[in-house]
């Protein structure tokens, strides 16, 4: 591990920037030089006196834990620290409760800092993760690297991360950097003008911070919930029934009948068609939607490395001289090392007039781009630009020419491929043969050729140094390669942002797709008692087995997870419904069926036997079966209850601290009469429970001192 580090020492603090989320850097602190800070009354804290030099100190102290830590010192166990001044009645509060230790306290949290951010930063930072896994366990990390499939599962990536060698890896990196970090920290501290703040200071701010969060946590963690408060609270999540589960998806039913009139298809668009497709809102919880996704058309020239090295024939004699010179690679005799000696040339001259073209093709665009003015990061392109710019074509002529002149190479002239049929958005990009493989690395970040045509400057919402924009070949200054080493430059020829379709004729497909699913969905809710009917005379695996066949012509998809059709067994509670220990989310939840299930399993007897098999039908189960529709997966969602499962008393005594906690956690939260227990160190409320006034105090002898908003914001207590 210390040989990862030093090996990945010139990136440490990029890291940190990442996985902190640091939102800025403040400005340097200064030279320790000139004059000091005023020691006047600046404000009053009941009866005692504040000063300049105290604010500055704190407003110094604050600045560098932003650095150090970014919104994380923005929001110290639930309290956003606003400013220097209520960082200063935190540390304040803090020392009069005895919560700050010494300089070493704060020195030692490092070590437990970083151990605790190790899992949350394995988990959420990939860079992270993949530089220590490749050091900890480099069989796994070769694996994930050969088998991007396994790579995207979120749950063998949470079992590699929590494993211990990787938490003791991830570790010993935070801390080597937190340690860098502070003592950078230390530095810019000691540097600050006129604040007297020397090699310990850093260490004592960090003690102050630990003591700051050592005091809200006693706060939030004082009060005690009753006994029969977390057990109310307690049975109502976690209570719960074992049932059956099936999801008869709309599509099923769709036939060519349903076939809309013109005003209905047209009225069916006129309501969806603002809304993105696949997503659902409060007004349209079927996710039906027609807006058009940002779209291009483009042309692009691909130098290919496997053409260019065909035209290449290796010269016999600088053959020999490379095999001559380089005995120690070449081994045996010429002969039996002519091919491979004739590959390696021809492999490094490839890449040689790959370069070559590359700048060919460079000095052309920028001969002409040159001409342009530049603000705000682009070119302002002109009226007739697209008949006086540099095309594609007219370069690939010259880049053949010139490596013909400079290598007496003839190699084919590199293909431009012009996409102007049809818009393209950025699924479309991605699915490009080549180039749509391709990336660039900026900032340390491969960054895939789709991504970057979607940052050009017209569809652009903010500021970005990409540069991207019509009419202007890109990249200029970087190189846009696939994993075959091939390159590739492209020309953003038009631009279509992201807006809602704007005729019917524009979806029409997709359009009568939909409509025919909703239909088929109103149907099969019509007839929801026609088929709970049907489950309990067949019993539910029979009934689900009937429906398992897709639709030998299905016009439209259902966006279901695999084996979400039925599932013989699964968990409901108040709170989610669980498959295979895994919560089902989102459009997969049905909250009226959870409700539904519940009802009907409160009544049950937790002893009897479950009901389920073979014996699950008719009579059996003629009051366990309940049904609710589910819009967003356009589909009836159909559960047989087989037993209730109330929260056992040793699993609720386990369960004791973290639901008292959850309790805690949902008194804070705001209410329509406000705030339930507002926490007091909120920098509205310590102000005022502090008494905390600004003043001006003048430096003359003889006057009187004056205040300014003398009144407390709110009452002491």
């Amino acid at each position: 591990m210390l040989k990862l580090i030093r090996k990945n020492k010139q990136w440490l603090f990029a890291v940190l920037m990442i996985f902190l989320a640091i939102a800025f850097l403040v400005p340097n602190l200064g030279s320790n030089s000139g004059g000091g800070i005023s020691t006047e009354t600046v404000a009053r804290v009941g009866e005692d006196k504040i000063s300049a030099f105290q604010v500055a100190r704190a407003d110094a102290e604050l600045a560098m834990l932003k650095e150090m830590f970014g919104p994380q010192i923005g929001d110290v166990a639930g309290v956003k620290v606003e400013n220097g001044t209520h960082w200063l009645l935190l540390e304040r509060e803090a020392s009069q409760a005895g919560f700050i230790g010494n300089d070493a306290d704060g020195k030692e949290w490092l070590d437990a800092l970083a151990f605790e951010l190790a899992p949350q930063q394995l988990a959420s930072n990939g860079v992270l993760f993949e530089m220590v896994l490749k050091e900890a366990n480099p069989q796994m990390y070769e694996l994930l690297q050969s088998n991007p499939q396994l790579a995207r599962d979120q749950n063998f990536l949470m079992n590699i991360a929590a494993q211990p060698q990787m938490i003791s890896g991830a570790t010993q990196f935070l801390r080597n950097v937190l340690t860098e970090k502070a003592n950078q920290g230390t530095a810019k501290l000691m540097d600050a003008p006129g604040l007297k703040f020397d090699i310990h200071s850093f260490d004592a701010a960090l003690a102050k911070l630990r003591g700051v969060r050592r005091m809200i946590n006693a706060f939030t963690e004082a009060p005690r919930v009753s006994d029969r408060r977390l057990l109310v609270s307690a049975a109502s999540r976690f209570n719960e029934a074992v049932a059956s589960m099936t999801l008869l998806p709309a599509e099923r039913l769709v036939d060519a009948t349903m076939e809309p009139d013109a005003k209905e298809l047209q009225a069916f668009f006129e309501k969806y068609k603002g809304d993105i497709p696949g997503q659902t809102n409060p007004n349209n919880d079927f996710g039906f939607g027609y807006r058009q996704p940002s779209r291009v058309k483009i042309e692009y020239l691909t130098l290919d490395r496997t053409v260019i090295a065909a035209a290449i024939k290796p010269d016999p004699v600088a053959a020999y001289t490379k095999w001559k010179n380089s005995r120690v690679t070449y081994a045996k005799e010429f002969a039996d090392e002519k091919a491979r000696v004739e590959e390696d040339l021809r492999s490094e001259l490839t890449t040689t007039i790959l370069n070559d073209a590359e700048k060919v093709l460079r000095a052309e665009m920028q001969r002409a781009v040159k001409k342009l003015e530049e603000s705000g990061g682009y070119r302002v392109v002109p009226a007739n630009w697209n008949e006086t710019r540099p095309t594609l074509d007219a370069v690939a002529k010259i880049i053949r020419e010139q490596i013909k002149a400079i290598h007496s190479v003839d190699i084919q002239e590199p293909l431009v491929t012009l996409k102007t049929g049809s818009w393209l958005n950025a699924e479309d990009l991605s699915k490009l043969p080549g180039i749509g493989e391709a990336a660039f690395t900026l900032a340390g970040r491969a960054n895939p050729f789709y991504l970057v045509v979607m940052q050009t400057k017209e569809f652009a919402t903010t500021a970005n140094n990409w540069g991207v924009q019509q009419g202007i070949t890109y990249p200029l200054d970087k190189t846009l390669t696939d994993k075959a080493g091939n390159r590739y430059f492209f020309t953003i020829l038009e631009t279509k942002p992201e807006a809602p379709a704007e005729t019917m004729d524009e979806v029409r497909d997709q359009l009568v797709k939909d409509f025919r699913l909703f239909k088929a969905y109103e149907k099969l809710v019509a007839d929801a008692g026609a088929y709970r009917n049907r489950v309990i005379a067949e019993g539910m695996e029979a009934f689900a087995k009937s429906f398992e066949k897709p639709n030998p012509d299905p016009v439209a998809t259902t966006p279901l997870e695999p084996g979400l059709i039925y599932k013989p067994f699964v968990s409901v509670r108040s709170v989610g419904i669980m498959i295979d220990n895994q919560r089902l989310d989102g459009s997969n939840d049905t909250p009226a069926l959870r409700t539904a299930v519940l009802d009907v399993a409160t009544k049950l007897d937790p002893k009897a036997a479950p009901v389920y098999g073979a014996e699950a039908k008719g009579d059996a189960i003629k009051d366990r079966v309940v049904s609710a529709p589910n819009p967003a997966l356009r589909g009836l969602m159909i559960a047989q209850v087989i037993a209730y499962r109330p929260l056992p008393t040793e699993m609720y005594r386990g369960l004791a601290d973290s639901e008292s906690r959850q309790v805690l956690m949902t008194d804070y939260q705001p209410t329509e009469q406000g705030k339930l227990n507002e926490n007091p160190y909120l920098w509205r409320v310590i102000r005022g429970r502090l008494n905390y006034r600004p003043v001006r105090e003048s430096t003359t002898p003889e006057s009187k001192e004056t205040e300014e908003e003398a009144q407390p914001i709110m009452p002491a207590n």
